[in-house]
């Protein structure tokens, strides 16, 4: 039975490994743990830019958090804030690329789908 260090080790040189063979000059960036990881293993690599989305008068604590790790990881970082109209046309654009009704799916995919077309 592996330890939780052996475990720590394997995941940190696989997310290593996939980052390094993987990289690109961007990234959707909420400053949460998966992308703040990704973000510093990229960084050590390409100067990354970071992008974040979030919806106008929500309370988006993506964009503080993001705020706080691209600075940290010296990333250029891009805040893009869309409202209502472009929330509307981003659904039915969502709904039909990706064929999928699921409310959980489309207000997931929203977002990244937003922020990749911005």
């Amino acid at each position: 039975m592996s330890s939780t260090n052996e475990i720590c080790l394997e995941l940190r040189q696989v997310t290593e490994k996939v980052v390094k063979n993987n990289l690109t000059d961007g990234i959707l960036f909420s400053g949460g743990l998966d992308t703040s990881i990704v973000a510093f293993e990229a960084s050590k690599h390409t100067k990354l830019e970071a992008f974040t989305v979030a919806f106008e008068n929500s309370p988006a604590l993506d964009v503080d958090y993001s705020k706080l790790m691209a600075d940290l990881l010296k990333m250029n970082h891009t805040i893009y804030i869309f409202g209502e109209d472009e929330m509307h046309s981003a659904i039915h654009d969502v709904i039909k690329v990706l064929k999928v009704f699921d409310p959980m799916d489309v207000r997931n995919s929203v977002a990244a789908y937003v922020g990749l077309k911005a």
